[in-house]
Parts: C-alpha cells; sequence; structure tokens
C-alpha cells in the first residue's frame, strides 16, 4: 500500500516545474520505476447507482443492495442525484483554474508549512515505495470540524466555494455512512456515532500537461486511509482515475454528473 508524502511548503523545485510551461522531458526525480507504472487493459463504467430512489420504499432496498454488492466487488462506484449541486461544483472549478493560472510565487504565499495546520497550496507528493515525485501540485482545506478550518490557507476568491462544496458533500457522505450502516445490519447512525467526530478533508489535485505522461503519474497507487473518499473528476473529457481490480489496472470512464465514491481503509 502506497502513503503519500508531502515536499515541504511547495517551496522545492517541484512546484516549478510541474507548473512550467515549456517543460519538454520529465525531470528525473518524476519518472516511475517500469515495473510499477500501472497499464490498463480497458476503459469501465464502475457500477452507476441513483440515490433518488433511496428516498422511497420502492426504491431503498434496489440502492442498498446495489451499493453493498458494489462495495464488496469493487470498493468503488458512482453516484447520481447525490445532491451536490453541479452549478456549486463548476464554479468551483472555474476558480480553480484561475488559482492554479497563478504564477507559482503566488501560489506559494498559501504554502503548506510542516508542523503548521496542513493546509494550503503544495506540490511534490512523493510515494515512498518508489521515490518518485507525483506530476500534480494541489490544494488542501480541512473543513469539518469548522474549528479544524485555518482560513488564512483559503484563497479568498474560493472560500465562498469551499463552504458550499464543503457542505453539500459532508451531507453526501453522511448518507452514504447511513446506507453502509444499514448494510450492515446496525442502526442507521452506527458508523457516524462510532466516529464520534466526522473529519473532512478537501484535497483539489491539479495534473498540468506533461511531456512524456507514459512515464510520469499524477498519483502513484494508494488506498486511501479514511472511510469515504467522494471523487468530482472535474473534466469528463480526460480519462485519468484508475483502479485495481482483480490484480488488473482498469480505466474509469467519467459519467457526467456522477461523483464517484471509493471505500477507505477504516470502512474496510
Amino acid at each position: 500500500m502506497a502513503r503519500e508524502a508531502c515536499a515541504e511548503d511547495g517551496k522545492s523545485v517541484d512546484a516549478d516545474v510541474v507548473g512550467a510551461q515549456d517543460v519538454s522531458k520529465v525531470p528525473t526525480t518524476f519518472v516511475v520505476p517500469a515495473q510499477l507504472r500501472p497499464h490498463p487493459v480497458c476503459s469501465i463504467h464502475i457500477p452507476l447507482i441513483d440515490l433518488s430512489r433511496f428516498s422511497d420504499a420502492d426504491g431503498r432496498s434496489d440502492v442498498l443492495k446495489q451499493i453493498h454488492r458494489a462495495c464488496c466487488d469493487w470498493g468503488f462506484f458512482q453516484v447520481l442525484n447525490h445532491g451536490v449541486s453541479l452549478d456549486v461544483l463548476h464554479s468551483f472549478r472555474t476558480r480553480l483554474h484561475e488559482f492554479f493560472a497563478m504564477p507559482t510565487s503566488a501560489k506559494r504565499e498559501l504554502g503548506l508549512v510542516i508542523g503548521d495546520t496542513g493546509q494550503g497550496y503544495g506540490a511534490g507528493f512523493v510515494d515512498p515505495k518508489s521515490g518518485t515525485t507525483e506530476w500534480k501540485d494541489f490544494l488542501i482545506f480541512y473543513t469539518n470540524p469548522p474549528t479544524d478550518r485555518d482560513y488564512s490557507k483559503w484563497p479568498p476568491s474560493l472560500r465562498d466555494d469551499i463552504e458550499l462544496v464543503g457542505g453539500q458533500m459532508l451531507a453526501l457522505s453522511r448518507q452514504l455512512l447511513v446506507i453502509c450502516s444499514e448494510n450492515l445490519g446496525l442502526p442507521s447512525s452506527a458508523i457516524e456515532d462510532a466516529m464520534d467526530v466526522l473529519h473532512q478533508k478537501i484535497l483539489v489535485a491539479h495534473y498540468p500537461a506533461c511531456p512524456q505522461p507514459e512515464l510520469a503519474m499524477g498519483s502513484c497507487e494508494h488506498t486511501d486511509v479514511g472511510t469515504i473518499t467522494c471523487v468530482w473528476q472535474a473534466s469528463e473529457d480526460v480519462v485519468a482515475l484508475q483502479v485495481l481490480k482483480d490484480e488488473q489496472w482498469h480505466s474509469v470512464e467519467p459519467f457526467p454528473g456522477a461523483i464517484v465514491v471509493n471505500v477507505g481503509d477504516q470502512m474496510e
């Protein structure tokens, strides 16, 4: 299982290299060893589930069964009618494009600082399995509980969108925890009650164009350590997310308007 570490503060050369427009060759630090590069055998549609049916008596049982089967067989599924506004997500995407287009020096003003709150801008997650630096820069925000928020590291242009996206994603996560609890034969609130406090983090990953994409990885092989991860693929035209099933890597075809759900280590 690959874990993710963070290079200091977004101030290393990695931030400049990833954001540069004139890079014609991938630097050595970003080159993934050949034996660790996933080679998808095909593109697939992971299970797609309509959550609107969970609210009616006839559909509730079907939704429970579909999600139970998806969790057991895949550990991934997609949901529609999830309650997260696409208008809000599209607004967030627009503001994010504006942020990542800024000069690196400006983005560094919100840079991560080791030992600080762990929020803000950075670049250079390092995969300890291979020592490879991932080809991306990113933003991290802690949104729940509210006491975890560090507004000094939230770009002013993004704050309203972060609040909206965080709140709606949290509501979706709570609904999924109810479903998982009931699928385990437990009271609806059992998993959330066991967690005491729901900690929520928003990670925005930005993958600039890469001159040699066959050599680098945006995110190396890993599992998510939390309970549930909800992923919105901001570009429906780019097939990038890959999942491992039956020892084979598969590319996940984005479905318009859907959110991908990953069952994390704590849930497993």
